[in-house]
């Protein structure tokens, strides 16, 4: 039997982004990354305290939209902020960050699965 899914925080991340760029040229971008960061905090929340598939599943979807927010805002936030001499550099130097904020989250999970014990 073949099971296809879709990743909810992935659906999430790119349909949250066909509204909040414009949005965010109207009213600015720090309150969607006001915005983003609050929705980050619910679904941890959520991710917490979760019980059942489709509180997980509501969790995923809310920080995908978090991180469709938040990551766009930011490269916009660089692009607004820098001289154009400066922006390739920045750029690289924060998505550099994102990267090993993700790989550094990544290896501390496989660690802790490694020496966790599970009743």
């Amino acid at each position: 039997m073949r099971v296809c899914s879709i990743q909810p925080a992935a659906v999430a991340s790119f349909s949250v982004r066909l509204i909040t760029g414009r949005a965010s040229d109207r009213y600015g971008r720090g309150l969607f990354i006001t915005i983003s960061l609050s929705l980050y905090t619910i679904a941890m929340l959520m991710l917490w305290t979760a019980n059942s598939a489709v509180t997980f599943l509501l969790a995923a979807m809310i920080e995908g939209a978090g991180a469709g927010i938040l990551i766009p805002m930011i490269a916009a936030m660089l692009a607004d902020r820098s001289l154009p001499q400066e922006r390739g550099r920045l750029f690289g130097l924060c998505m550099v960050g994102f990267d090993v904020g993700i790989r550094d989250r990544w290896t501390c999970s496989r660690f802790c699965c490694r020496t966790s014990r599970l009743p």
